[in-house]
């Protein structure tokens, strides 16, 4: 049986960046649960656009615990990996730290609840060196490694983990992606709510 609260962190794409008519995989996610029992099922969007996993770290049990969750879903990485400035400024969130803060995370998670990581997705880093906004660069190598590493720790901690990266590196993933380069389109989106459904339905 999925799990009836469910609450989701992260950044922008969690928040539903690149989709402001469906509210992203989180919001189709939302819709879903709710259609099934509107008054048993909850999915709390807790995805704030710009946050690295040590911001998540910090609000994390403050927010989830007074919400009684029983399934905790993680997606974010984007912003780690980040380098302000220049294409050689140093990254925003070391690998160490970024070991540390998911290794920290995941522990109090499971004092909460279940728990399920999804991996960040590809990016076209021919639009995002910098993104058009700000001066911002972000490179797929690094998204490669730090997703590597999730996945890694997840095998670690026997954490269910829904591997979109190396999922949509088999496709033509441009077309899921927003014109930035960076986050999801609203088909991205689609499919990202997608192969969640289906790792719910497989594990529960």
């Amino acid at each position: 049986m999925i799990p009836n609260r469910i609450l989701a962190f992260g950044a922008s794409t969690c928040e539903g960046k690149g989709d402001p008519v469906g509210g992203g995989f989180v919001g189709r996610l939302k819709t879903w649960r709710e259609i099934a029992d509107y008054q048993q099922n909850y999915v709390y969007n807790l995805g704030i656009s710009g946050n690295t996993s040590s911001d998540v770290l910090k609000r994390f049990f403050g927010e989830a615990k007074p919400r009684h969750p029983d399934l905790i879903i993680f997606q974010f990485g984007g912003n780690d990996i980040r380098r302000e400035g220049s294409a050689r400024s140093e990254i925003k969130i070391s690998l160490s730290d970024y070991v540390k803060n998911l290794t920290e995370l995941i522990l109090q998670a499971k004092q909460l609840s279940q728990v399920l990581f999804i991996s960040s997705i590809p990016i076209d880093d021919s639009k995002t060196q910098p993104i058009g906004w700000v001066p911002y660069y972000y490179a797929q190598a690094d998204v490669a490694t730090y997703a590597a590493k999730l996945q890694q720790i997840c095998a670690e901690q026997q954490v269910p983990y829904l591997d979109i990266f190396n999922d949509w590196l088999k496709l033509d993933y441009s077309k899921y992606l927003h014109a930035d380069g960076l986050h999801p389109s609203v088909l991205g989106h689609q499919v990202i709510f997608d192969q969640l459904k289906a790792k719910l339905l497989e594990l529960y």
